[in-house]
C-alpha cells in the first residue's frame, strides 16, 4: 500500500513540471558575499555538471541571492 500511494504522489508531482533551461553561468550576490549588493560585481559560480553549481569563497552572516546574468535583472 506505501509503495502506490508513494507512486502517486511522485506522479502527482511530476505532472506540476515542465522542463525548463538551466543558465550555463550561475551567479551569487548579496551582504554574506565580498562584494556586496553590487550585481555588475557578483561572483560566478563554477559549474560542476547540469544544474549543479559551487560557490569556493568566504560567505558572511547576512544574506544572498543567486542571479543568472551580472546586470540589474534579478530574472
Amino acid at each position: 500500500m506505501k509503495t502506490k500511494i508513494l507512486f502517486f504522489v511522485f506522479l502527482f508531482v511530476n505532472a506540476g513540471f515542465s522542463l525548463v533551461q538551466l543558465p550555463s553561468t550561475l551567479y551569487i550576490v548579496g551582504n554574506a558575499t565580498p562584494i556586496g549588493w553590487h550585481i555588475e560585481k557578483a561572483l560566478a559560480l563554477e559549474t560542476v555538471s547540469s544544474g549543479v553549481y559551487k560557490y569556493s569563497g568566504p560567505l558572511f552572516a547576512g544574506a544572498y541571492k543567486f542571479a543568472n546574468n551580472q546586470n540589474s535583472c534579478w530574472c
